[in-house]
């Protein structure tokens, strides 16, 4: 006994690996397997299939994690550089006021800082 029945939607026709036979499954389904990868489905005469990334795909998606790996090490590193560039900046601010006799810590001029220095800030050092 057959039985005939009419059904509107969109189907995929793919063709199994092993066997050749074409088959049509329902739209979503398709995008369910092609974005699960792990998600095996039958060809009707019963053989299991999966998608898989192919090696292009995969390489790319590599290629593209280690462009934007380098991509934050450049930045890191460039900030790094204008860090250090305004250090220097204001170390070289502080020797010039200091060569002049003003005080680093009170911002005060005075005719012998070193003794300035040893009497009000004892515990102040150069590496501050």
């Amino acid at each position: 006994m057959n039985t005939t029945f009419t059904h509107t939607g969109t189907y995929v026709v793919e063709t199994c690996y092993k066997c050749g036979i074409h088959f049509g499954m329902p739209q979503y389904f398709y995008k369910q397997v092609r974005e699960d990868m792990s998600k095996t489905f039958y060809c009707p005469n019963g053989h299991g299939q999966v998608y898989m990334i192919s090696e292009a795909t995969r390489l790319r998606r590599q290629l593209d994690a280690e462009r934007d790996e380098n991509n934050g090490l450049r930045y890191r590193i460039d900030h790094a550089n204008r860090s250090r560039a305004a250090l220097k900046g204001q170390v070289t601010k502080i020797k010039r006021r200091v060569a002049k006799g003003i005080c680093p810590c009170c911002r005060r001029n005075f005719a012998n800082l070193k003794r300035h220095m040893e009497g009000q800030h004892p515990d102040w050092s150069e590496e501050e």
